[in-house]
């Protein structure tokens, strides 16, 4: 790991369970052949922004990754 922690914004259609400032989230970015890419991993939830608009409701979370991921 470096000194400086990754950060990574994901934002998705709806949020199937609420999501609480400072949970862990694990990412799983798979490429279509299968194998993982290399921001997979444990991610820890830093800002929660939720938007509604007339293409439907929307979550922004902010994320700083914490440990990697073994990769395939």
């Amino acid at each position: 790991m470096t000194n400086y922690p990754i950060s990574a914004s994901i934002t998705i259609q709806g949020l199937l369970r609420p999501a609480t400032l400072m949970q862990y989230v694990r990412l799983n970015v798979i490429f279509p052949g299968g194998n993982k890419h290399i921001s997979s991993g444990l991610y820890l939830v830093t800002q929660q922004t939720d938007s509604i608009s007339e293409s439907g409701y929307k979550t922004t979370l902010n994320l700083t990754k914490i440990s990697g991921d073994r990769l395939n």
